[in-house]
């Protein structure tokens, strides 16, 4: 195998990684920075209509714990590095955090027990936010998937009851509406750290899977060309 990892490695963690796969039995020819696979992976598909050889791509990289930003410059099939940038406060985690908050005070509402979570208050709540988190990573893939509800459902949230609950995407968007300007801030500012215009990003590639929700998209779109290409590594 091959496996892509985060261009902040250290030498202990490439190692411990490989170590890990080595113990599952997994035989790792090599491990490659995120960035050196997202432009593999772009550079050897099909263009996308439109989209040069030749191109200055963004790659948004938005991860669990993490948010890592790239500006590639692609030249006659070498790619260089101009510039970028790495946010450990904004990433997939947050987003989980402000949905969780979102249901557990719909919890609190529908049952009249109180729910604290994002941090916790005490053991059941601790519990109960354990249980969540593992719940609505089914509620952002249909909602990555469809415009319509999705549901969050969850047995014995706290003390003993069960839970339900449903948002639909406009709700999800203004819940976590704040982490996306946060990413467009982010890139702005490694855009504009490297001397370029927004402008003159060509295309945008996402990676990581709460990267492939919509509304990040939609909210990138406002400062980059109409036409720019966004593929999904």
């Amino acid at each position: 195998a091959v496996i892509s990892v985060p261009s902040w490695f250290d030498d202990a963690q490439r190692s411990a990684l490989k170590k890990a796969a080595f113990d599952a039995d997994i035989n790792v020819l090599q491990l490659l920075d995120e960035v050196a696979a997202a432009v593999s992976t772009t550079s050897t598909n099909p263009l996308a209509d439109g989209v040069s050889e030749d191109r200055t791509q963004l790659i948004v990289d938005l991860g669990a714990s993490a948010l890592e930003l790239s500006l590639v410059s692609l030249r006659q099939g070498l790619a260089h590095s101009l510039a970028s940038l790495t946010d450990p406060e904004v990433g997939g985690d947050l987003i989980d955090d402000k949905l969780i908050k979102f249901f557990a005070k719909e919890f609190t509402k529908k049952t009249k027990t109180p729910l604290t979570v994002c941090p916790s208050a005490g053991v059941q709540d601790k519990r109960a936010e354990a249980k969540l988190r593992l719940a609505v990573e089914h509620t952002k893939r249909t909602l990555s998937a469809s415009p319509g509800a999705a549901t969050c459902s969850v047995e014995s949230l706290k003390d003993g009851l069960d839970f339900t609950g449903t948002i639909n995407r406009l709700r999800f968007d203004m819940e976590v509406r704040s982490v996306y300007e946060r990413v467009y801030s982010k890139v702005k500012e490694l855009v504009e750290g490297a001397g370029l215009d927004l402008y003159e990003v060509n295309e945008i590639v996402y990676v990581g899977g709460s990267a492939s929700l919509p509304a990040l998209d939609e909210t990138l779109a406002q400062g980059f060309p109409e036409d720019i290409a966004t593929p999904f590594a």
